[in-house]
């Protein structure tokens, strides 16, 4: 939990993550940039890897655990893919 504490210690008020999967929220594209920077230095300093691909943001429409998570209007969607593979092992 190294991460969490330089998140925080360096202004990151919120950020939430499962497993490898990690959120951060804040109230304006400029903090939002920053802590997503702060986020890639702290992993990369503490040696933890990051992919790429999976960097997304700063946005207000995102996906984050198999859900499609839209700020502005308060939504959360659960993906098709997800409900399908879901059904499929059932």
């Amino acid at each position: 939990m190294q991460h969490k504490w330089v998140l925080l210690h360096n202004g990151v008020k919120l950020s939430l993550h499962y497993l490898d999967d990690f959120i951060m929220v804040e109230g304006d594209v400029v903090a939002a940039e920053e802590a997503k920077r702060l986020l890639c230095f702290s992993f990369q300093k503490l040696g933890l890897p990051l992919e790429p691909s999976k960097l997304e943001g700063p946005s207000t429409c995102l996906t984050f655990l198999g859900f499609e998570v839209h700020t502005f209007n308060l939504q959360l969607c659960f993906l098709i893919k997800k409900l399908t593979r879901l059904i499929d092992r059932l």
